[in-house]
């Protein structure tokens, strides 16, 4: 017996194997998106094409930044260990990191299940779904901690000076780091980050965050 959705028009074939009836669904003709079959062919190719050039870009950058470390050695100063981040500060930081890592692999087993059978795809789902609680949650304690502690103001960007600051910072990551000049901005606790690292960080838990949030709640359930 077949129910009908009210919200889901859907059409398919009925068809008879070896004793054994088989409905046949034609999501395409109906515009219907099942989740683990269709796909989008440009987004798959946009994301894999931007997780390759990320992993190109990172590893360049590092191996040049190592070979340029050799060549230009330092001499021993003397050090003192300072803790620029407090302890809720990295738990945070870490924890959001694996969770996300850990959602992006769920993410994929339960976009391309024909290609990663090894993992059961109803479990997969489930811890899908239990991570996205663990990062709004974390998110929101971290909001609260920041707000309240004033460590908000490391993440939003002063207008003033920005632009030539920006530029300052971009010069340094495109060839000064490789030529051992000076960091233009010191790291100090009162400010962890450089101009480039806060509209990093601004547009990473304003925009794209609340936006993974927000795609996320209108599948669940699907």
């Amino acid at each position: 017996t077949f129910v009908g959705d009210t919200n889901v028009a859907s059409s398919g074939t009925l068809n008879v194997v070896d004793g054994a009836l088989f409905y046949a669904p034609q999501p395409e003709r109906d515009g219907i998106y099942i989740f683990g079959r269709d796909r989008v062919a440009w987004v798959d190719w946009f994301g894999v094409i931007a997780f390759l050039g990320t992993l190109l870009g990172v590893g360049a950058h590092g191996t040049l930044g190592f070979i340029s470390s050799l060549r230009h050695p330092h001499h021993a100063p003397q050090l003192e260990r300072v803790y620029m981040y407090q302890a809720y500060e990295r738990f945070w930081h870490w924890l959001q990191t694996v969770t996300i890592i850990l959602l992006l692999f769920t993410g994929l087993v339960i976009h391309r299940p024909d290609l990663l059978g090894i993992f059961a795809f109803r479990y997969m789902v489930a811890v899908h779904n239990v991570l996205a609680a663990v990062l709004v949650i974390n998110a929101g304690l971290s909001l609260f901690w920041h707000l309240v502690g004033g460590e908000i103001r490391q993440y939003i960007p002063r207008p003033a000076g920005f632009f030539d600051q920006a530029i300052e910072q971009a010069k340094y990551y495109l060839y000064g780091i490789f030529r051992d000049a000076p960091h233009p901005f010191e790291k100090t606790r009162e400010r962890h980050l450089n101009p480039l690292q806060q509209v990093t960080y601004f547009g990473i838990l304003n925009v794209l965050l609340p936006l993974q949030i927000l795609t996320g709640a209108l599948m669940w359930g699907v």
